[in-house]
């Protein structure tokens, strides 16, 4: 007797953009042209936050040729958290078992970038995996960047987890998204395998128009800010994290400040390390008067 065969698993990759139509074809060629893993099924999505459609003309462009389906949608509604979760009640739409994403401004993927998301996430067990990250880096189960990240269904069908819209427009709607997956029982694991994009790895390689949307530690800093402060005025108003909570790593981020100042000297990553423990203790008590107005993806950069 013939056995039906189980179906593939199917990898929907979904990505973002906004007002980016070079940028995004720069990111779409370099996926087009990556390997695809073996007896899975793939298909793509481009979610446009831009209701005049610019991406629409780059999107059809590439689907001409592409080793996928492709797809194009619109987000009319403006916002980080807006269009993540459009992607994800796109997934359940199409019944995808995992949703692979970039963003538009990271630049070309590794050759290798579907591959690798697909092969730790199946050896590994995880319910997310991405690249290695900064400030996590000793966290056993970190809060992972939206950027270079592959989920599976367990945690936008199953658990319907969803980014918060309190993040649209200031960042950071990623760690919170992945502080409550964690908490809801999702596992997210960093593996050095699950490349970062080119221009993240090495922002030497990007054009010059793109630079200055990687680089400079006033808006490093300023960014920084700004998620310390949003993510712990969420935490308070969900009271995960009580007043004196606050104002007590205040205090030790301020220490700790003072602890890395003379290490200033020596390096960049020495004088961000010490400006983000001082700008912590100020962003700490701050967040207690609400979350703040500065709201960097209000207006759009990148080309």
């Amino acid at each position: 007797m013939n056995r039906a065969k189980a179906p593939q698993p199917l990898i929907l990759i979904g990505i973002p953009t906004c007002m980016r139509p070079r940028m995004l074809a720069i990111c779409l060629q370099s996926i087009g042209e990556s390997a695809l893993p073996e007896n899975v099924e793939v298909r793509m999505v481009v979610a446009d936050n831009d209701f005049n459609e610019s991406a629409r003309e780059v999107v059809e462009e590439f689907a001409c040729n592409a080793p996928f389906p492709v797809d194009y949608t619109v987000c009319a509604e403006r916002g980080l958290s807006n269009i993540r979760n459009h992607l994800f009640d796109y997934a359940i739409k199409i019944g995808a078992d995992y949703i692979a994403s970039t963003d538009d401004d990271e630049g070309p993927v590794s050759a290798t970038w579907l591959s690798d998301l697909y092969t730790v996430i199946r050896e590994t067990g995880g319910d997310a995996v991405g690249p290695v990250h900064g400030e996590y880096k000793a966290v056993k189960n970190p809060p992972l960047p939206s950027r270079n990240i592959i989920i599976s269904a367990r945690i936008y069908r199953n658990l319907k987890i969803r980014y918060d819209p309190l993040f649209n427009l200031t960042g950071g709607e990623d760690t919170d998204f992945g502080k409550r997956a964690i908490a809801a029982g999702a596992q997210f694991i960093a593996d050095p395998r699950c490349q970062a994009n080119a221009w993240i790895a090495n922002p030497d390689t990007a054009p010059a128009e793109a630079r200055g949307h990687h680089q400079g530690g006033w808006f490093t800093l300023r960014r920084h800010y700004n998620r310390v402060r949003v993510l712990t005025y969420a935490n308070r108003t969900k009271k995960q994290k009580p007043a004196t909570h606050i104002l007590v790593e205040a205090v030790f981020y301020f220490i700790k400040g003072v602890v890395l100042l003379p290490f200033a000297i020596f390096s960049i990553e020495q004088r961000l390390r010490c400006g983000k423990s001082f700008l912590k203790s100020v962003a700490y008590p701050m967040s207690l008067f609400g979350p703040g107005r500065y709201e960097p993806y209000r207006d759009m950069d990148g080309y």
